[in-house]
C-alpha cells in the first residue's frame, strides 16, 4: 500500500476513463504502479542521501502529486495499448526524469521536502565574482593551497 498516494487520488485526475476493479487496466494494476512508483521514488530518494519515506505532511502533498503522475501516466499507456494506439504519455518519461534529477540535486529537493533547508549531509558549492575585480591566476610551477 502506497504512502504517498492512494488508487483514489489518480482515478480523480484520470478524467472521463473508468477504473474500477472491473476494468482494464483495473484499480489493482493502479495500486501495483503507485506501490512500483513510490519505491522508484524512494530509492531516488535514498540514493540522493534524503531521508525516505517521508512523513511531513507538505511533502507528502509533493511527493503525491509526482506519484500520480506516474500512476496516471501508467493508466494513460496501459488504456492506449490496449486500443491498439502508441502510448503518447510522456508523464511516466517526466517522472523518470524527475528520478534523475533527484540524485543529480539533493540539496533543492531536500530544501523542497524538508520544510526549506537542505539536509547537513549534502554538499554545496557557490561561487561569485561579481566585480570582476579577482582574476585568476596561473602560472607553470606555482602550487595554490
Amino acid at each position: 500500500m502506497s504512502t504517498y498516494a492512494q488508487v483514489a487520488d489518480v482515478v480523480a485526475r484520470a478524467g472521463a476513463r473508468k477504473v474500477d476493479a472491473s476494468t482494464r487496466p483495473s484499480t489493482g494494476d493502479v495500486q501495483s504502479w503507485l506501490d512500483e512508483g513510490e519505491a522508484l521514488l524512494n530509492g531516488a530518494l535514498q540514493s540522493a542521501g534524503l531521508p525516505a519515506p517521508y512523513t511531513d505532511p507538505d511533502a507528502v502533498l509533493r511527493l503525491r502529486a509526482w506519484l500520480c503522475e506516474y500512476g496516471l501516466g501508467m493508466l494513460e499507456r496501459s488504456q492506449a495499448l490496449g486500443r491498439g494506439d502508441a502510448p503518447a504519455s510522456d508523464l511516466v518519461t517526466k517522472f523518470y526524469g524527475r528520478l534523475d534529477d533527484i540524485t543529480a540535486n539533493p540539496g533543492r529537493y531536500g530544501a523542497m521536502l524538508g520544510a526549506g533547508a537542505p539536509p547537513a549531509n549534502t554538499s554545496r558549492l557557490r561561487a561569485s565574482n561579481l566585480d570582476g575585480a579577482i582574476a585568476p591566476e596561473f602560472r607553470r610551477g606555482k602550487v595554490w593551497y
